[in-house]
């Protein structure tokens, strides 16, 4: 009896200990993987920030790939929302081995039509964790269909959130499995999303304004008008003595004979050859009272006549838009000298002359006409 006691007591002992070294290995298990998380998420993070916008859409496939296979996932992928915030279209997918992709399939799609439940939480920034896909809600009957569809067992869907704004989301799905994740791995998740979210909208941005520059440079080099900017230079005490010009077109070049190679750096009043810097008073003026100015003037080194606009994009710069307005002064500078020459015959010559408009009214007539009157 008591030898039966013991052996009962030592084979309750060996059961605690097995209990205890089984629930030690679980939590050391648990503590690797999360580390073992944390780190890609850091390799990750640190490849981000060396792309470039080229190469961010790679980068983004790149990682979801990574992040699939540790977590034994069988589809990761990302949605991003079109401006209008209803249709999304799938951008970047990574597939295991045998699982069909359908990225190609989810283009243009209306999300709260198709995914009303799934919808819904992403649209209150929250993650959509689904364990298992059999056992969701009543109220989430499409959602169900959609992702039995898909054959899909588990997935979980994390929002892409930037400056409080939902710009997309990130997923992964799990088809031959049931699949569960702790809280940690959700955490790290939205480290993951907050990730792409950020490199998605430097992409977006940085190509914005490539495209700008594209289209400042292609109005720049085909305009007409001759462009130069300039940065003001200014003595210890904060007076204007001269400027730098920092950039022309090409128009510059053709309408001043400058080389653009010989002006840009140049002090003006060295390029120009003129002792002081050419309207520098007109132009300080436009820098501190940020308002445009325009005008006509005669150019002696140039010997020129320019129609100048003048305006400030930024503090202690300046830029002119100009015409060579040369011919056009001549041409008038010639009608000037006509109608002098005319007027001077009119009123000289001894032969009486009237003029009459139209309304057979008269409208002038010479002095030798006077004195027959």
């Amino acid at each position: 009896m008591i030898e039966d006691n013991i052996e009962k007591k030592s084979n309750q002992h060996q059961s605690s200990d097995n209990q205890n070294l089984s629930e030690y290995k679980q939590l050391e298990n648990m503590l690797n993987h999360r580390i073992e998380f944390g780190k890609i998420i850091s390799s990750i993070s640190a490849n981000f920030i060396k792309l470039k916008p080229e190469e961010i859409d790679n980068g983004l496939n790149q990682a979801l790939k990574t992040i699939g296979k540790f977590s034994d996932v069988d589809r990761s992928y990302v949605f991003l929302f079109r401006e209008d915030k209803i249709i999304a279209d799938n951008t970047h997918e990574w597939c295991a081995k045998g699982i069909k992709p359908q990225i190609q399939k989810l283009k243009g799609v209306i999300i709260d039509r198709e995914l009303p439940f799934f919808t819904k939480k992403l649209r209150d920034l929250d993650v959509l964790y689904v364990p298992n896909v059999d056992d969701l809600p009543e109220e989430a009957a499409l959602d169900k269909e959609h992702f039995q569809l898909q054959n899909i067992q588990s997935l979980i869907a994390v929002p892409m959130v930037y400056e409080d704004s939902l710009i997309g989301f990130m997923g992964f799905d799990s088809v031959k499995k049931l699949r569960t994740w702790s809280e940690e791995d959700v955490e790290l998740l939205k480290i993951v999303s907050d990730m792409f979210a950020n490199a998605i909208k430097r992409k977006e941005m940085e190509n914005q304004l490539y495209e700008s520059e594209e289209k400042y440079r292609s109005l720049y080099s085909s305009m007409n008008e001759g462009l130069s900017l300039h940065e003001i230079v200014y003595d210890g005490k904060g007076n204007p003595v001269d400027y730098i010009i920092l950039d022309v077109n090409p128009a510059y070049e053709k309408i001043t004979g400058i080389s653009r190679e010989t002006a840009i750096g140049s002090l003006a009043s060295e390029l120009y050859g003129s002792e002081d810097p050419p309207y520098l008073e007109i132009y300080a003026e436009v820098i501190s009272t940020g308002k445009s100015r325009q005008f006509e003037i005669y150019f002696p080194p140039l010997d020129k006549h320019f129609n100048i606009s003048t305006f400030t994009p930024k503090p202690r710069h300046f830029a002119t838009v100009f015409n060579d307005i040369t011919e056009q002064k001549k041409i008038e500078k010639e009608l000037r000298e006509s109608r002098d020459f005319n007027s001077s015959l009119l009123e000289n010559t001894p032969y009486p002359i009237t003029v009459i408009d139209a309304d057979k009214t008269i409208t002038y007539v010479n002095p030798a006409f006077e004195k027959l009157t």
